[in-house]
């Protein structure tokens, strides 16, 4: 029986001593230690599960929020995404001294943040309490690496390019960035070992009169020093080639070419085109603008149109084909007609062509031939001959002017001596300022003495400059001068 209580005991014994040696042993520190560690001296951040919590009850009570404030909540999460800051902890290796009372942590701290990763290596040395805790008694830091680990995402990317404008083309179309309608992404091309994400994107919008449709190659560059924070940003944007520019519903000109006439033809227009010192307003109801024909022309994406024109002016008897650019201008509720240049008259007819003959009282028989074509500068000479008793026949060119065919009215001004009188008097000459009527081309005031009609003969060859006829006293004049001696004896 002894025995037996021996045994017992010593049993006893031994087991109260392995439970003492287990309850000695002094366990290494614990990866929650390291980390809170680490928090401690400021590489971790706040423990945030008891604020999440808090965000999530108040999002539960908040349940009862219209939808719109759901949504709006929804999409700020979203953009914040990039924001989040992800992070681990590995330990690498765990020592205790001889003694057991110290502790040599060697770890990893990995560090996500946005499209960057930084990994620190960290040397943590703990002391054993008396109630066998660790307490952290140094935090040294090691090597560190910061790198790109992924390019931008595709919802930050968005939103960067909505904030932004583009210029599609350098002098009219601009696209701002409340005028995007819509934003698609492409393959993205990372170059993270230079800290840039090169995307492809189409982009839609509407400004004003206005439609476009483009793709844009953008370059986005990661920033770890800028003033605003650490982040993405755009270095470059490239709209490519083949860009669509286009007018909005109800906003396109009409180009046809009867709105075109109607256009250039309208009272406040003031158009006109300027002919033999004449302006013939196309506004005028003298004036009938025909035959218009509407060249091919491209969008430029501006509010201005420039559109090649050609069309058929006719005022009384003279009919001027003409060429122009003419430009229409938006301004802001309908398009109107602007203004016309690089206009020339290309061919042009009038009555007033051909030759005109006469007898003008004060001076003698008058020929005037007026050809069908204008000098470098658009100007118009006719010839002017003149047959007298004494002074024989002279000639000069004199420029056509002020000739308005809607009443006929005509002007000649004296330009240049083809061949002078006899007598050698500079002042011979005569401007012919009258009016055709009915054919008949006639002064305009008592004192004008003359009167033309139009020849059916041809007109002749411009006279060759010679030198002036030295006629004899009682010579026989020349057969227009008879003309005017045989009407003399006839009076």
């Amino acid at each position: 029986m002894k025995k037996f209580r021996f045994l017992v005991l010593a049993m006893l014994l031994v087991l109260s001593m392995a439970l003492f040696t287990g309850c000695s042993k002094v366990k290494e520190p614990t990866l929650e230690e390291v980390e809170e560690a680490l928090r401690d001296e400021g590489y971790l951040p706040e423990d945030e599960e008891d604020s999440d919590k808090d965000d999530e009850d108040a999002d539960k009570d908040d349940e009862t929020s219209d939808e719109e404030s759901t949504e709006d909540e929804s999409s700020d999460e979203e953009s914040k995404k990039d924001d989040k800051v992800e992070w681990s902890v590995t330990i690498d290796k765990n020592k205790l001294n001889d003694d057991k009372d110290k502790a040599t942590v060697d770890c990893t701290l990995t560090v996500k943040e946005g499209s960057m990763e930084t990994i620190t290596e960290f040397e943590v040395t703990f002391k054993l309490r008396d109630d066998k805790t660790w307490k952290c008694k140094d935090v040294e830091p090691g090597d560190s690496e910061t790198k790109l680990i992924e390019g931008i995402s595709d919802d930050l990317a968005k939103e960067l390019l909505e904030e932004t404008s583009f210029s599609i083309d350098s002098e009219n179309a601009y696209l701002y960035s409340e005028d995007v309608t819509s934003i698609t992404l492409g393959e993205h091309e990372n170059d993270l070992e230079n800290m840039q994400d090169v995307v492809t994107v189409t982009v839609t919008g509407e400004s004003g009169v206005r439609i476009f449709e483009f793709d844009v190659k953008v370059t986005f560059y990661y920033d770890q020093y800028d003033e605003w924070g650490d982040g993405w940003y755009i270095s470059t944007k490239e709209v490519l080639d083949g860009a669509k520019v286009d007018y909005a519903e109800g906003y396109k000109l009409d180009a046809s070419p009867e709105n075109v006439i109607e256009m250039i033809t309208a009272e406040d227009a003031y158009e006109s085109v300027y002919f033999l010192g004449t302006y013939y307003d196309f506004y005028s109801e003298d004036v009938e603008i025909t035959d218009m024909e509407v060249g091919d022309y491209e969008l430029d994406g501006s509010s201005w149109i420039e559109i090649p024109c050609s069309w058929t002016v006719k005022s009384g008897d003279i009919i001027l084909e003409m060429e122009a650019d003419l430009e229409f201008y938006f301004n802001g509720e309908e398009w109107e007609y602007d203004w016309m240049y690089n206009d020339i008259v290309t061919s042009w007819s009038a009555d007033i062509i051909g030759t005109w003959k006469g007898v003008d009282e004060d001076y003698g028989n008058v020929t005037i031939e007026i050809p069908d074509e204008l000098n470098e500068d658009g100007d118009l000479f006719a010839t002017v001959t003149i047959a007298t008793k004494d002074n024989g026949t002279y000639s000069y060119y004199a420029e056509v002017y002020d000739y308005y065919a809607a009443d006929g009215s005509i002007d000649l001004y004296f330009e240049e001596w083809i061949t002078m009188p006899k007598d050698g008097d500079e002042y011979a000459y005569v401007n012919y300022d009258g009016t055709i009527v009915d054919g008949v081309w006639a002064g305009d005031y008592s004192w004008d003495n003359y009167e033309f009609t139009k020849s059916d003969a041809s007109t002749p060859d411009e006279p060759v400059e010679e030198e002036p006829v030295e006629d004899e006293p009682g010579d026989a004049p020349v057969e227009e001068e008879a003309t005017v001696e045989e009407e003399a004896t006839e009076e």
